[in-house]
């Protein structure tokens, strides 16, 4: 049972990312696969080759999107991870991914330690096409922007209706308990875990809560 989920997770994680792998899934569970170009990653041969494919065609921006085409066998494991590091891999064909640039990514890469600098020289290590001047501009304002913005996750941002409902909650409910931020009169920060049981703490002293997910 445990090689056959190491396999599952192989076939649907790395393989299938680079394109080794082609899945054929039914109700979200692998039935079927199809191995590509294997022998070469074993074997230490080169994964990848420009030859044949044209410049523009190896990597492209769609600016409306700002989604990355890239040509998957045109370059090498080490550009997939690198884009792994700046954007969201939405879709894999035999012929090719598409990344969605995403600063959450990206901000998450540069609290791991790395620098905007080391993001674009790696790019030009990686990916023989020059990085698009747009994906350029984003990574810059990030970078820049980065120390000042950060994203929280498992958090609940508490609105209250008035300045008084604050005291009222604390002092018939277990609010107090779960609050982990007052950022003023009538808005707290709870962990998202608390809030079901407020609501429902809430409810039964006659207020009536909302929720906006």
């Amino acid at each position: 049972v445990a090689q056959g989920s190491c396999l599952q997770i192989m076939l649907k994680g790395p393989l299938h990312w680079l394109g080794l792998a082609e899945l054929c899934l039914q109700d979200g569970r692998t039935a079927a696969f199809r191995l590509q170009s294997l022998a070469d990653m074993l074997w230490g041969r080169p994964a990848a080759s420009a030859e044949g494919v044209p410049p523009d065609e190896i990597i492209s921006l769609n600016t409306e999107n700002m989604t990355l085409n890239v040509h998957p066998s045109a370059v090498p494991p080490e550009a997939h991870e690198l884009l792994g590091r700046i954007a969201q891999l939405e879709q894999t064909r035999p012929d090719r991914f598409v990344y969605r640039l995403d600063v959450r990514t990206v901000h998450a890469t540069f609290k791991r330690g790395e620098s905007l600098a080391e993001l674009l020289a790696a790019w030009k290590e990686t990916i023989p096409s020059p990085i698009p001047q747009p994906v350029h501009e984003a990574l810059s304002t990030w970078w820049e922007s980065y120390g000042q913005i950060r994203f929280y996750e498992g958090l609940a941002l508490l609105e209250l209706g008035d300045d008084s409902a604050l005291a009222e909650l604390e002092a018939t409910t277990s609010l107090g308990q779960h609050m982990l931020a007052r950022l003023s009169s009538r808005f707290v920060l709870v962990s998202d875990d608390a809030v079901d049981g407020l609501l429902r703490e809430f409810v039964a002293k006659g207020h009536a809560p909302t929720v906006a997910r």
